[in-house]
């Protein structure tokens, strides 16, 4: 068997960062949905978490890893790697480290950011790709708040997105 030679530096690096990663970290989710969203706690105590719309809430990294692991939508999203999920983990460093994230590719979640990217493409794209980012029930009737929120006036994408989500202003 080989022995490996590891220079101090690299030890405390890594010691370093094994350190700065500790799940009992509380780290900060925010609640993208329209709607108030709860889910019961599974390691950190007993209970249930219940974040208002818009609102936020500290939760540690085990207690994520644990919903993430039992597959919570409201966390994992709908692939189980936080794809259109409700509640964000406003934290770079855990989303990827739960698989959320990979260099170059961020957590594909609703966004008012999104909203305005649809809505500057052409129609025909905004047709296609409307359907593939806007995916849950929490997310169409979020997109009609940010309609009409961002004040858009493009009549042909709202009657679209009206029938999409089969929801009304």
């Amino acid at each position: 068997m080989a022995k490996q030679n590891v220079s101090a530096e690299e030890k405390a690096t890594k010691t370093k960062v094994q350190e700065e990663f500790k799940l009992d970290k509380l780290v900060p989710i925010k609640n993208l949905s329209d709607s108030t969203v709860s889910f019961r706690r599974q390691q950190d105590g007993q209970g249930d978490v219940k974040i208002a719309p818009g609102g936020q809430y500290l939760i540690s990294r085990n207690e994520l890893k644990a919903q993430v692991d039992s597959n919570n939508n409201l966390i994992a999203g709908i692939n189980g790697m936080g794809a259109h999920a409700s509640i964000f983990i406003d934290d770079a460093e855990t989303r990827k480290w739960l698989g959320f994230e990979f260099e170059g590719k961020p957590q594909e979640i609703f966004s008012y950011d999104l909203v305005k990217e649809l809505f500057s493409m052409p129609q025909k794209k905004f047709e296609q790709e409307l359907p593939k980012k806007i995916k849950t029930r929490s997310e169409k009737s979020a997109l009609m708040k940010a309609i009409e929120d961002l004040e858009l006036n493009d009549y042909r994408k709202i009657v679209f997105s009206t029938k999409y989500t089969e929801n009304t202003f």
